[in-house]
């Protein structure tokens, strides 16, 4: 299942606000360590400057599974 099919079911089960965005990134394959954009180096904000982290449903929450069944 893709986070973009379900945006409201997402939104309500890790409650995010609709005035922030949901963005979802997978990287596949394999690094060329030896490509010059492999060795650039740039200052980053604390990634827990704009990441917000969810663990597992707690027992009684909402689950997408169960968003799905409702819909």
């Amino acid at each position: 299942m893709k986070a973009s099919a379900y945006p409201k079911g997402v939104r309500t089960v890790l409650n995010i606000p609709e005035s922030k965005r949901i963005a979802v990134g997978i990287g596949i394959g394999y690094p060329d360590w030896e490509h010059p954009l492999n060795s650039l180096r740039t200052e980053r904000e604390p990634v827990e400057k704009s990441v917000t982290w969810r663990g597992m449903a707690e027992e009684g929450e909402k689950t997408m599974e169960g968003l799905k069944k409702e819909e």
